[in-house]
């Protein structure tokens, strides 16, 4: 669901105009036109600092997960700021997004979550067909779903 939401963001971030300021995007209504407003101007720019001038941490945060599965960035992932349990786990859920989107298996193995881990490793084997990604799933169940 988490992974469905981060991709939702970063698809419908692709119908905001370019020429969006950054005060325009803290006027927006809800926290989702806040985060693909502050996005795309991180796109455009081709780095997170846009980002930084939401000053809900929810909107920054998500902003650095969007930025990141456009992109194609894990940085970005990485860079989401904060140590308890909410920034942590998005950190995790952005790295197996930027997974699934660009192909990195490496990336699964960055999630220390196992379940979202196994997940992420279970999905890049649908999407690339390498049945060895089967053989990095912790879980005995999901690995023999995995190899099927």
């Amino acid at each position: 669901m988490k992974s469905f939401v981060w991709g939702l963001l970063a698809v419908s971030a692709l119908l905001f105009s370019p020429s969006i300021l950054a005060a325009d995007c803290g006027a927006r209504e809800s926290v989702t036109q806040r985060v693909l407003c502050y996005a795309e101007l991180a796109v455009a720019a081709e780095e997170v600092a846009p980002c930084d001038a939401a000053e809900d941490v929810r909107v920054r945060d998500q902003c650095y997960g969007v930025f990141a599965v456009q992109t194609g960035r894990p940085a970005a992932c990485r860079a989401i700021p904060g140590n308890d349990q909410r920034p942590v786990s998005l950190r995790q859920i952005c790295l197996s997004d930027v997974a699934i989107v660009s192909g990195e298996p490496a990336l699964c193995g960055e999630v220390t979550d196992s379940n979202l881990r196994d997940t992420c490793y279970l999905k890049l084997r649908r999407d690339t067909g390498d049945p060895g990604l089967c053989e990095r799933i912790a879980e005995p169940a999901l690995r023999s779903l995995c190899k099927r």
